[in-house]
């Protein structure tokens, strides 16, 4: 079992440099700058609100459950909550560069 976990890692870190390598040599080949200023504060301002948002959504989270008598907390739910964080972060970026 901890290979398909392994396997996975090495997957995703390969995904993220190949992505990364492509967008670096589109960059060189024409010159041109990704994101301008405005982009930039857009992106700032949709990353401020997703953040702000999740953060007190997990607060409270972690509350009704304390309240509720709950002790322990699954680690899927957590996966779950940091997944569709990093999700509307990517929704985020994209919407900030139309």
């Amino acid at each position: 079992m901890k290979t398909d976990y392994l396997f996975m890692g090495v997957t995703f870190i390969i995904a993220a440099l190949t992505n990364y390598i492509l967008k670096r040599r589109h960059h060189l080949k024409t010159g041109l700058p990704q994101v301008d200023e405005r982009v930039r504060q857009r992106f700032q301002k949709f990353s401020l609100s997703i953040i702000s948002f999740f953060g007190i959504l997990g607060v409270l989270s972690l509350a009704i459950f304390t309240a509720m008598g709950n002790d322990t907390l699954k680690v899927n739910y957590i996966w779950l909550y940091l997944l569709l964080f990093m999700f509307l972060l990517s929704v985020g970026a994209f919407l900030s560069k139309r």
